[in-house]
């Protein structure tokens, strides 16, 4: 059975939404700013297209900062570190891979990281106790959109994650962080079957565009099986995945990510617009 993510994700909007109409309704000096920034090769990306919408919509102000080149994407990182108005910062990877090689995701001041792509934030991340990991740390909002479908809609708490990039690991982190069995893999074929008769949740955490051919004949064995399949890359032929009453296939969870992304967001706004406990590296000693 093949699921849409689109209520679901339209329900943690409202979720957001709701909170900012509370705290703005209790007084709240200053509304949510979240700042985008990007190359201006990439200014008609749907990424920022689609979250300047949500945002807009849950009553979230925006500041979008364009650059010809990494240089001047930087300069506009650090305008965003300074900018009050600014309480969480998204930095968008273009294809070319620039801002991967350039490391400008630790340019951003690691208390606006929302999206948990800093140093600071995966190391806090890794080595900070379960129970406080989602008090202190920006989740990356991926993998935390993965981890609630999978609270949504799955009971088993045994997960196997393929893909070993950035999306894959912070997956493997965050499930493992809250009380998942997790096996993590390579993308092969034996892998996959094997998967299919451990698993309550198959995670497909490989980077967007590659496609992959996918046997569905190994689910036939499986029980309950939930397939989040991040990037949309699976290619069924045979069709079983849409047939097999036992199985849940999600296809893509951009929509939910964009609301984790929100999300953070709006607990940043709370901490440093109410002084409420906040990422500050004191408190963790």
């Amino acid at each position: 059975m093949i699921l849409k993510c689109d209520e679901f994700a339209a329900k943690k909007l409202k979720e957001v939404k709701q909170t900012v109409s509370k705290w703005e309704a209790d007084g709240m000096d200053r509304a949510p700013g979240l700042g985008i920034v990007a190359l201006t090769s990439d200014m008609d990306a749907p990424y920022i297209r689609y979250l300047t919408k949500d945002a807009h919509n849950c009553g979230i102000l925006v500041f979008s900062s364009f650059a010809p080149n990494t240089t001047t994407l930087i300069e506009n990182i650090k305008l965003f570190n300074k900018n009050p108005n600014a309480h969480g910062i998204i930095v968008h990877h273009d294809n070319a891979g620039l801002i991967t090689e350039a490391n400008i995701d630790n340019v951003v001041d690691w208390q606006k990281d929302i999206d948990g792509n800093t140093f600071i934030q995966r190391g806090m991340m890794a080595t900070t106790y379960p129970g406080d990991m989602y008090k202190y740390c920006r989740l990356p909002a991926t993998a935390r959109a993965a981890l609630e479908l999978a609270w949504f809609y799955s009971e088993g708490k045994r997960v196997s994650i393929f893909g070993r990039g950035p999306v894959g690991k912070a997956c493997a982190n965050i499930f493992n962080s809250s009380g998942y069995s997790v096996m993590h893999f390579n993308t092969y074929m034996h892998d996959i079957r094997f998967a299919c008769d451990f698993s309550d949740v198959i995670i497909f955490a490989q980077s967007p565009g590659r496609t992959y051919k996918f046997d569905a004949n190994c689910l036939k064995m499986s029980k309950d099986l939930l397939i989040i399949d991040i990037g949309g890359n699976l290619d069924d032929d045979s069709g079983l995945i849409d047939m097999a009453a036992n199985v849940k296939y999600i296809p893509k969870i951009g929509k939910v990510t964009r609301a984790m992304l929100l999300d953070n967001l709006v607990t940043n706004w709370c901490a440093y617009e109410c002084r409420v406990r906040s990422l500050k590296v004191e408190e963790l000693k």
